[in-house]
């Protein structure tokens, strides 16, 4: 039987995260393994964890080491990936002295099962694993949970001009990870309001900086989603029906970028996924203020 636990902490502005990985080889030696990252670089559609890597076996086996997974999503949208890694170390611990080379290498298949909002998402891998030097290898199944293996693809905006929709997008997008910080307007946070105006100021359009003004400028359009625009400021309440407490910006296909608690971050519309149906209930307005 597989298990898994983890924890995983936000995106901050140098895209660090944590992410906690635990399987276990179906076949003897029936070794477990756990994997911490404490980082993420992305390479394009290649995301690099570097991570620490336990390994327990039977007959005592304890091995301690570093190494990095790499993810590799072949398709734009599909939460499927391919991943493998490769991890290495001094530290055997039944062994006498403590002290043993040891390498392993993987690789697999994974694929994201259920998106966490800011805790990211958990997801399913399969992998065929070795230890070089001892010639153990078997097949592993376990769960990862943590920052998000498969990232969200953002519209391709080009560089667009001054003014424009498509400028204010892509301003709120490289202000993706920054933290929250209420009454933030840039430098070292934002809050929901302070991205909008941040980021349609850097385009070249002045907006008013609270989220209960922001959500009267411009022109009312719909509440379907074929109505919608990028560019288009999302207005939100606590409660369904409420009054204006959150803003965010649709960037397209379903998704907005906005300021909470995990800082910023995309999130979708959507009354299938669980985090997306708490703020789609909660959406009860759209302001258009570029036409």
């Amino acid at each position: 039987m597989v298990t898994g636990i983890g924890l995983a902490a936000p995106p901050a502005a140098a895209a660090q995260s944590l992410s906690l990985t635990v399987s276990r080889w179906l076949p003897a030696p029936h070794v477990s393994d756990y994997r911490i990252g404490v980082s993420r670089t992305s390479l394009g559609p290649l995301v690099l964890f570097p991570m620490g890597q336990v390994l327990l076996g039977g007959g005592g086996m304890t091995l301690v080491g570093v190494g990095f997974d790499a993810a590799l999503r072949p398709v734009a949208g599909w939460p499927g990936y391919l991943i493998g890694g490769i991890s290495g170390g001094f530290l055997d611990l039944d062994r006498s002295s403590g002290v043993g080379l040891w390498r392993s290498g993987s690789i697999g298949v994974g694929a994201e099962i259920l998106r966490l909002g800011s805790l990211g998402a958990l997801a399913a891998e399969g992998r065929y694993q070795s230890l070089g030097g001892r010639g153990d290898r078997g097949l592993s199944i376990g769960l990862r949970l943590g920052s998000r293996v498969v990232r969200p693809t953002s519209p391709r905006v080009g560089r667009p001009k001054a003014g424009t929709a498509a400028a204010t997008v892509e301003f709120a997008l490289n202000a993706m990870g920054t933290p929250y910080q209420w009454g933030g307007s840039g430098g070292n946070g934002f809050d929901c309001s302070g991205l909008i105006q941040f980021a349609y100021g850097k385009a070249g359009v002045s907006l008013p900086r609270r989220s209960v003004d922001q959500a009267a400028t411009g022109h009312g359009v719909g509440r379907s989603q074929s109505d919608l625009r990028a560019g288009d400021v999302l207005v939100f309440s606590a409660d369904p029906g409420g009054p204006v407490s959150h803003v965010g910006l649709y960037i397209g296909d379903g998704r907005f970028i906005h300021s909470a608690s995990g800082g910023v971050q995309i999130s979708e519309l959507s009354t299938a996924d669980p985090i997306g149906q708490w703020w789609f209930q909660r959406w009860i307005s759209t302001r258009r203020v570029i036409e």
